[in-house]
């Protein structure tokens, strides 16, 4: 999302670079944010850039090289976001709320308000209340936040309500219940959910955990395992013993990201 066009200001820029860093926002000409550099280049940057807690680029601190594999790499994930939301809002039959688990900074709640739906709520287990405020104030767009996480324990979000569509992505791969919590997903959603996890290609109904406490070092047994792969038979016949009845996978495009990193996960819109 290029927040130049809300006519965002060089202070407030500053304060974006330290308030936002996952998603992928144009803060200014010379500040970029988004997690994208990192998913394609963390692990063989040879110009020594790899910062896993912040995913903030400053154009004047960076070899050029950087910005530039940033910025496209940015760019792509962008392109990719709002493609899934383009698709979201043309198949989608009810528009009014949408709920997003996980939200992080609000990108697709963002989106989503832009769009015209009235009521766009986000969760999250980080405080991103600062996130939301900063965006509301740069864009004018209405956009609520929930200081709440989903509860492995208890498969759950407490108080959160069902919504026209609900938005899941880059969640499940890292909860250990996944089948619970697609139904949860599917509890809470009333039209259309959009589901982005990875996925196992066999050919049977699996679920491949990684080793445990990769992310989350307190989690204990069974709730300990924060990446996972669900088999593509057993993610579809879930979907279906929840009651989607309708599934459109979006097609990779090469405006995206690499096919290369996609082919590992699923881009699914779900519908009742």
């Amino acid at each position: 999302m290029d927040l130049r066009i809300f006519g965002i200001t060089p202070e407030q820029a500053k304060l974006g670079a330290k308030l936002l860093d996952y998603q992928p926002f144009i803060l200014s000409d010379d500040l970029q944010t988004g997690i994208a550099y990192d998913w394609l280049y963390g692990d063989t940057d040879r110009y020594g850039y790899h910062d896993p807690g912040r995913y903030v680029v400053d154009k004047s601190t960076v070899p050029a090289e950087v910005w530039e594999r940033f910025a496209s790499a940015n760019g792509r994930l962008r392109f990719m976001y709002d493609h899934w939301i383009e698709q979201i809002c043309s198949l989608a039959r009810r528009k009014n709320s949408v709920t997003d688990i996980a939200c992080n900074s609000g990108y697709f709640l963002q989106r989503f308000a832009q769009r015209g739906f009235k009521t766009c709520i986000g969760y999250d287990r980080l405080d991103k209340s600062e996130c939301f405020e900063f965006l509301g104030e740069i864009t004018g767009l209405c956009t609520h936040f929930v200081h709440k996480a989903y509860d492995s324990w208890r498969h759950s979000v407490d108080g959160c309500e069902p919504a026209d569509v609900v938005i899941a992505s880059a969640i499940m791969v890292h909860l250990s219940d996944p089948l619970y919590f697609l139904k949860f997903l599917a509890d809470m959603t009333i039209d259309t959910l959009f589901l982005f996890t990875s996925v196992a290609h066999s050919a049977d109904y699996s679920i491949y955990y990684h080793a445990p406490n990769k992310y989350d070092k307190e989690a204990q047994f069974p709730i300990c395992f924060d990446v996972n792969w669900v088999s593509v038979p057993l993610l579809m016949l879930g979907l279906e013993k929840t009651g989607f009845k309708n599934v459109t996978e979006v097609v990779w495009d090469d405006s995206w990201l690499p096919q290369e990193w996609a082919k590992d996960y699923k881009f699914l819109i779900c519908q009742k």
